[in-house]
């Protein structure tokens, strides 16, 4: 693999852990601290995250191609 998918693999596994982790101290702040009901909040929330996540990157490597299309036509006037 090249550096630059290592280097997403790892930007999207430490934002799910973050996610988690806060998921996990909402849960336990807020409601009671049972056991499945904490797993099913962290399950819930990673699978959003991850939904969230795909369509960002779908949506911005549209984008980061346009805007490259875009410098190079200005470069060649």
């Amino acid at each position: 693999m090249s550096k630059n998918t290592i280097r997403r693999i790892l930007i999207f596994l430490g934002g799910l852990v973050i996610v988690s982790f806060l998921t996990v101290i909402g849960t336990l702040a807020f409601l009671e601290p049972k056991i499945p009901l904490l797993v099913r909040n962290v399950v819930i929330t990673d699978v959003v995250f991850i939904i969230l996540y795909t369509v960002w990157i779908k949506l911005h490597k549209g984008y980061e191609t346009m805007y490259k299309s875009g410098l190079e036509l200005e470069g060649k006037k």
